[in-house]
């Protein structure tokens, strides 16, 4: 998590879910101690039926103040090494990674203000998760492949990663019932002209990327500071197109 970026972030539709759009929040994956050989893993969360728990609320939350609250400047995404070392747990600047020693000295703070004590401080998380899934019907080949606890040719190699029974009890829902995914909250829709206002830039952006190949639009004006070239890769760039379609959802 503190080595995020939002290069490793993106979401696509998953289907048959339920009545809500199921639009997950994904994140790439390519080390850890169960990945030792640098393997592109993914792991996966979506809107949590209680949004006081939502991890994409969360993050929702925590961009808006970074952005419209603390005013950090908002991504650039002409070049790829514009917003390439960007995190999303930031450290002094977005460009650094929180610490560990930051993260062990809040997750200490909360501990001792709820009265909990574990050995596991940063670590809590993954070991207490897949004991909430096994409490909550979840089968062990769900929670290893979310835990990446699998070794087997299949499971490295072809799946997806995204054990989707798994991501249901994360997220409050009934592991096993496909099409049960349903928000209250999500069936009051804002007005387009209040998302558009939230953040202008993304679709800005994501209209940047769209254009690419239309002549008509290839002479467009650009800024002092962004009249440098811009290469095929950088107009076609998919991580950006899929981060920017994640800050939509959020």
């Amino acid at each position: 998590r503190r080595s995020l970026q939002f290069a490793d972030l993106f979401t696509i539709p998953l289907k048959n879910e339920g009545p809500t759009p199921c639009f997950p929040m994904i994140m790439i994956m390519d080390n850890g101690k169960t990945n030792a050989m640098g393997r592109l893993e993914y792991n996966s969360v979506i809107r949590h039926r209680n949004p006081m728990v939502c991890t994409m609320a969360h993050s929702a939350f925590y961009l808006f103040f970074r952005w419209n609250i603390g005013r950090e400047p908002v991504p650039r995404f002409r070049r790829r090494p514009q917003w390439y070392n960007l995190h999303l747990l930031k450290g002094e600047s977005a460009e650094k990674p929180l610490s560990y020693d930051t993260q062990l000295y809040w997750i200490n703070r909360v501990f001792a203000q709820v009265g909990l004590n574990s050995v596991k401080k940063t670590h809590i998380g993954r070991s207490e998760g897949a004991r909430w899934a096994e409490l909550n019907g979840v089968s062990e080949n769900q929670i290893r492949r979310a835990g990446h606890w699998n070794n087997d040719a299949l499971t490295n190699c072809y799946l997806t990663h995204l054990p989707r029974k798994f991501i249901r009890a994360m997220a409050g829902f009934e592991p096993s019932t496909r099409g049960n995914y349903y928000l209250p909250r999500a069936q009051i829709q804002p007005p387009e002209s209040l998302t558009h206002a939230l953040w202008p830039w993304v679709d800005e952006w994501l209209d940047w990327f769209e254009s690419y190949g239309d002549a008509s639009r290839q002479n467009e004006k650009e800024s002092d500071s962004e009249t440098e070239k811009v290469n095929e890769d950088d107009r076609q760039d998919m991580a950006a197109q899929g981060f920017l379609r994640l800050l939509v959802q959020l």
